[in-house]
């Protein structure tokens, strides 16, 4: 199968991931060359050679360019601004993709709305080949990036949309949720493919979003307990507990047990002891990537004797 590549042009670039910042470039697509072009800031647009059509700057109205208009049916507007939309006059297979490194993370998230008219229905293929018929499909997939653009074998890791024969062939644009979690710490390609050899199809996407919870950024790590008293750790005394040698992530959760039937919470809990004597400390840090547990020990002096006070 040959191909063509239509665009590889970044006109945007990444800014520093944190939070839940957005992964994917242009996923909106309102960086693009103009109604009617295939040209979109961070994407590549791959069409099968010899069909027609490709991956389009659409706004809603009658697909477009016009030349490849299979029907006096408009489209629906995009949910924001502008979309990449999908138009062939009858035959035809495009592919719009981007390759994104997701960072190491607790959850990954996948967003975007999709809009699909199909005005034959569908008809599926194990390929986005347009020579077998009938062949008429949408479909989403995590590819890896070394793999054929077109390929539906082994390279693709995930399929997160496919059409199937039966499914209504007219779908408003709705918003589509993915968890791509088990990617995370890893490059993988985002393709949107699209083939169709009976009839008119129109494939819109909008608004892609890859984000991320930044925290944890790894499993706690071996610590220690650390604690602190003011003139000395006696009975009735406010004790301070502290971990040593871990950096707290804001989404760690903290289970202590402090020896005497009590328990508390947090990354620096305070206690009073109400007896003397020797306590063994157990602290376990939690978060979604792990936990780590430690053991302490702190020994309680009696209570300071009362100071006397002499009358004049």
């Amino acid at each position: 199968m040959r191909t063509a590549i239509i665009l590889l042009s970044t006109l945007a670039t990444l800014s520093a991931f944190g939070g839940t910042a957005n992964l994917v470039v242009n996923g909106d697509f309102e960086q693009n060359g103009g109604i009617g072009t295939s040209q979109f800031a961070g994407w590549t647009v791959q069409i099968q050679e010899g069909g027609k059509g490709s991956w389009y700057v659409q706004k809603g109205g009658f697909p477009q360019p016009a030349n490849l208009r299979c029907s006096n049916e408009s489209v629906d507007e995009p949910p924001s601004g502008f979309a990449a939309m999908s138009n062939q006059d009858y035959i035809g297979s495009q592919v719009l993709y981007q390759d994104i490194a997701i960072p190491q993370a607790a959850k990954v998230t996948l967003t975007y709305d999709l809009f699909i008219y199909s005005h034959a229905g569908f008809f599926s293929q194990p390929t986005l080949d347009y020579n077998p018929k009938p062949n008429t499909q949408f479909r989403a997939d995590i590819m890896d990036p070394s793999a054929p653009a077109m390929d539906t074998g082994s390279g693709v890791l995930a399929n997160i949309y496919i059409t199937k024969p039966g499914d209504l062939k007219y779908m408003p644009y709705k918003r589509q949720t993915v968890d791509l979690t088990q990617f995370a710490g890893r490059t993988i390609r985002l393709r949107f493919a699209e083939v169709d050899n009976i009839d008119c199809l129109n494939a819109g996407i909008d608004n892609v979003s890859i984000t991320v919870d930044a925290c944890p950024v790894s499993a706690p790590s071996p610590f220690s307990i650390a604690t602190s008293c003011s003139n000395g750790c006696h009975a009735g005394q406010q004790v301070s507990f502290f971990i040593n040698g871990y950096v707290v992530q804001s989404c760690d959760s903290f289970t202590w047990q402090f020896g005497d039937g009590t328990t508390g919470s947090g990354a620096a809990p305070s206690h009073a002891y109400t007896s003397p004597g020797t306590y063994s400390i157990d602290v376990t840090i939690t978060n979604a990537l792990g936990s780590t547990s430690a053991r302490g020990e702190i020994t309680i002096q009696p209570p300071p004797p009362r100071r006397r006070t002499v009358g004049h």
